[in-house]
């Protein structure tokens, strides 16, 4: 699909981000003699106005202008304000500069209505702005396919919200069985046995939750380097739909302090599928328990720099599968 006005990227940043954003920096990064979109980056707009705030938002989003190979940026700030707008634009367009890159426009939206902060015919942009078409195209074409737009970031959440009140007890009673017998040797796996075991876990996660303790169980084997390995492995080779499903049932079913690499996992299946806005949520998440966890800061890398999921897929079928 093409967009064609400013009005157009303003409509489509729900479809692009998979929520309806507020309070926001989003850039866009267009490359190639069609200008196509390569990378969407979105940050919360800080309340503060000091420079100091501006260049950290400039650095992080530093990597993935650098990732992205673009020729153009489009800024956004969703209720944001002129002097933030004109900050910011100063701050990243240095940057852009270093990358071969110039930014295209700057739009504020607030209240509805979008205004460029670059443009300066009246009759294109009026000072008072020029209201937000209802839909845009990128909305349009994602909702025909069956995708759901959230209403917040909030909702991005609910995917792998951990339990509460009685299933949280009940959850760590089982967690608690399952490391007790993990010493009796329960939990050794062969890399066949645990090739077969997420086989099936994925195919009962598609229909619904899987059984707690299998749960319970995945969530200890993949805490251990060789089957955490083994489970990236078994992602890239048999798709992010169904290990979304699988570790999405088992964040959803257990504490969080013992989901830390499920999390990353899941966050990893969403990027695979194109949902970075659902990664990030999920690698937060995995971040608020274990920051300095390995596969934590790897995907946290991977993320900030803007890796195309392709690459991202076979970079760990490399690294993953069998060596020579």
């Amino acid at each position: 699909m093409r967009l064609r006005t400013p009005g157009e990227i303003v409509a489509s940043l729900p479809a692009l981000l998979g929520y309806h954003a507020e309070r926001s920096i989003v850039l866009l990064v267009l490359g190639g003699e069609r200008h196509r979109l390569r990378l969407t980056m979105r940050l919360d707009l800080p309340d503060a106005r000091d420079p100091a705030v501006w260049r950290a938002v400039t650095q992080a989003f530093t990597p993935g202008i650098a990732q992205a190979d673009g020729d153009e940026a489009v800024l956004v700030l969703l209720d944001g304000d002129e002097e933030s707008a004109r900050a910011l634009n100063a701050a990243l367009s240095d940057v852009l500069a270093e990358h071969g890159m110039t930014m295209r426009d700057v739009l504020l939206v607030a209240d509805g209505r979008y205004r460029s902060m670059l443009c300066v015919d009246l009759a294109c942009c009026p000072p008072d702005g020029t209201p937000v078409p209802l839909t845009g195209a990128a909305t349009a074409a994602a909702v025909s396919t069956g995708k759901v737009i959230l209403a917040n970031r909030n909702e991005l959440r609910v995917e792998i919200a951990p339990p509460d009140g009685q299933a949280a007890d009940r959850a760590t009673k089982v967690l608690a069985l399952v490391l007790s017998t993990a010493r009796h040797g329960s939990l050794e796996r062969g890399i066949d046995d645990m090739s077969d075991e997420l086989d099936s876990a994925c195919a009962a996660a598609l229909a619904g939750d899987i059984p707690l303790d299998q749960a319970a169980r995945l969530a200890c084997l993949v805490a251990v380097g060789d089957y955490r390995d083994q489970a990236y492995l078994h992602l890239v080779e048999n798709g992010a739909r169904a290990h979304r499903a699988l570790w999405g049932s088992v964040c959803r079913q257990l504490p969080a302090q013992h989901t830390v690499v499920p999390h990353v996992l899941f966050a990893l299946s969403a990027y695979l599928q194109g949902e970075g806005a659902l990664a990030t949520v999920a690698l937060e998440a995995a971040e608020a328990t274990d920051a300095e966890h390995p596969s934590v800061t790897l995907l946290s890398d991977i993320l900030a720099a803007g890796i195309q999921p392709g690459e991202v897929r076979a970079a760990l079928a490399r690294c993953m599968g069998p060596q020579d």
